[in-house]
């Protein structure tokens, strides 16, 4: 798998991307270590969800983009399209990994409100009387 920033739309664009680039100046492309073929090639798959013929678009965040804002955006859309589909069709947003961030944020959060306690007198952590090792002379010199 190779990833980069930007985008390439085409075969030629896709050639003209940098792997590695050196000190001495000497550089890497993709075309050099790999024939790149602008074009789609037809394979013959089947997709079920629950027994039933389905077709999965995933849907990836790129960059900075936010996780939360783009599951958030995709289950909205989903919601729209549902009402809007022909009867025996229909629409799920399936394996959305935001889940996980959203239980994560929670429990930061509820674990930040939760409140500590002082310790006692009693505890074994209380402050100790911290030693003074520079002579009181020195300290009170005018």
């Amino acid at each position: 798998m190779l990833r980069t920033k930007g985008q390439a739309y085409r075969g030629a664009d896709f050639e003209g991307i940098l792997l590695r680039s050196r000190r001495d100046g000497t550089q890497l492309w993709l075309r050099d270590v790999a024939p790149v073929v602008d074009g789609f090639a037809e394979m013959d798959t089947e997709g079920l969800f629950d027994g039933k013929p389905s077709v999965l678009i995933p849907v990836f965040r790129v960059g900075d983009q936010n996780a939360l804002e783009i599951s958030k955006a995709v289950h909205a859309f989903v919601e729209e399209k549902k009402a809007r589909l022909p009867e025996g069709l229909s629409i799920s947003a399936r394996q959305d990994d935001a889940s996980y961030l959203r239980s994560r944020q929670q429990l930061l959060v509820k674990n930040g409100s939760k409140t500590t306690t002082p310790p006692t007198s009693r505890s074994r952590y209380r402050s100790r009387p911290r030693l003074l090792t520079t002579p009181r002379k020195q300290l009170c010199k005018t």
